[in-house]
């Protein structure tokens, strides 16, 4: 199968791919993310707002920007157009002041699926759990898919796994097993078990995509919210 042309075009300026294209790349392979758009005027971004439905997240889009919270480019739990309006104009201002060279593509709107951010310091719903899945290249044996804790435990407890690739389901499924807080995956203090069906399903959609597109030198889902039934990826990272 020929690359993705999103990863291959970014590939072949030697670029990154902004999260908006990180989104579309792992949604076509099947790997669920939050509804989104973006948006190039605070207009847009009130129209945008209002189709995916309150709350909303909104993140600078630009390929010199790695950091977005470093230059106020990132706000979260929008309930209002009002305040994505706002929001628009401040991000806007903030990110001209701080970085003004930066080529800015326009401001990503993703629907908040649990009302709680997607960036850094997340208060996660009460019953999702944030686990990291991820993928990188090894010189010497390929590449390999990361699974652990997301969020904020992934710098505290690096309590992750590895498989080279390919990953198959069982695969995927004795990985969960083999983190030191695998117990946080079943039923704990009254929470129902996570999916992890789902979880593996991204697990091998990952393997796949990196095995097809080898431009790809490593893919940052983080985190992936775990719920009872089904999984998404809230946050999407693919470096080339």
């Amino acid at each position: 199968m020929a690359e993705h042309k999103l990863i291959r075009d970014a590939a072949s300026i030697g670029r990154n791919l902004t999260e908006p294209e990180a989104y579309q790349v792992v949604q076509d392979y099947g790997i669920p993310v939050p509804p989104f758009g973006v948006a190039r005027s605070s207009d847009e971004a009130a129209a945008l707002g209002a189709s995916l439905g309150y709350p909303v997240v909104m993140k600078i889009v630009s390929p010199d920007i790695p950091h977005k919270t470093d230059v106020g480019g990132v706000r979260l739990r929008l309930a209002t157009e009002e305040a994505v309006r706002e929001a628009y104009e401040d991000i806007m201002s903030r990110v001209k002041e701080k970085q003004p060279d930066a080529k800015i593509d326009g401001i990503l709107i993703a629907k908040d699926v649990d009302g709680s951010t997607a960036e850094n310091g997340r208060e996660g719903h009460s019953d999702t759990l944030e686990v990291i899945i991820g993928a990188v290249r090894d010189p010497e044996f390929g590449y390999a898919i990361m699974f652990g804790l997301g969020g904020i435990f992934v710098e505290i407890a690096r309590d992750v796994t590895f498989r080279v690739t390919p990953v198959t389901r069982e695969d995927a499924l004795e990985m969960m097993s083999e983190i030191k807080a695998a117990h946080m995956l079943e039923r704990v203090r009254g929470k129902e078990p996570r999916d992890k069906d789902a979880l593996a399903d991204i697990m091998v959609a990952l393997s796949r995509l990196v095995q097809e597109n080898p431009s790809i030198s490593s893919v940052d889902l983080n985190p992936v919210l775990s719920f009872a039934n089904g999984a998404c990826a809230v946050d999407a990272k693919i470096a080339c």
